[in-house]
């Protein structure tokens, strides 16, 4: 399995030196360390690093400005930045809502094993959801972010693709009747596309009458399933297809 890319971007040289050097030992991840912010942006121009750890404050730019200039680059937009910061105690993290500018944020001193729950929580995999019944969505999404999956959500085909083009996820869960694009239509240009070649598809429907391997329009999907759907053999399912994901 590929080695995940972190980029550390942050002044003090000490504290990238001692995360490169720690998080190097485990054998999981290759880091690029950075102390500017200039230097940091043109790092992740390259590198194309998995997530971003970004300090706030530094001398040439600060931590929030490398962010928005990330997102203008249509290939690094939805790359994952967690800023890094002393001007926030670790008490303070806990007890506010842990965003800066809509962002995950750490508090230093920050530890290996504080920055490696971090790492697999924001890296972990990522579902969209796209269905029209809001309480089968809400239910589901629950269901999903408590076994650990980022989840997003659309309720058309048309917010579903622009989802897609936004932000690829590791696997879809589509309704095959939809208002606009069908999650037939979906499907197709899931399997159409090479971005999304490795993307897997869950179907779901009340017009099939078991679960499994089908025809037709169902055989775009790796696996459908009947509505009302069976929530655990779901997350069995989404773990099945994503084991090696």
């Amino acid at each position: 399995m590929r080695k995940k890319r972190i980029l550390i971007v942050d002044d003090e040289k000490g504290f990238t030196h001692m995360l490169k050097l720690n998080l190097e030992k485990t054998g999981e991840y290759e880091v690029y360390t950075e102390n500017s912010g200039a230097k940091g942006l043109e790092a992740a121009k390259e590198v194309k690093p998995d997530i971003i750890f970004l300090d706030i404050i530094m001398p040439d730019m600060p931590g929030n400005q490398v962010a928005a200039q990330l997102e203008t680059e249509p290939d690094l937009k939805h790359i994952p930045i967690v800023f890094v910061t002393a001007l926030v105690s670790k008490n303070e993290a806990v007890t506010d809502s842990c965003t800066i500018s809509g962002r995950p944020f750490m508090a230093k001193p920050i530890g290996i094993e504080d920055i490696r729950d971090c790492i697999q929580r924001e890296l972990s995999h990522k579902i969209l959801i796209i269905d029209d019944d809001i309480d089968i969505v809400r239910l589901m999404s629950g269901r999903l972010k408590s076994a650990g999956y980022r989840v997003q959500q659309a309720s058309t085909g048309e917010e579903a693709l622009k989802e897609l083009n936004e932000s690829p996820p590791d696997l879809v869960i589509v309704d095959l009747i939809l208002p606009g694009k069908s999650g037939w239509d979906i499907s197709q240009q899931l399997r159409s596309n090479e971005r999304f070649k490795d993307v897997k598809i869950i179907v779901l429907s009340g017009m099939i009458e078991e679960d499994g391997a089908g025809d037709g329009p169902l055989e775009q999907a790796d696996f459908f399933m009947r509505k009302p759907y069976d929530g655990n053999l779901l997350l069995e399912k989404v773990g099945e297809l994503l084991k090696d994901a």
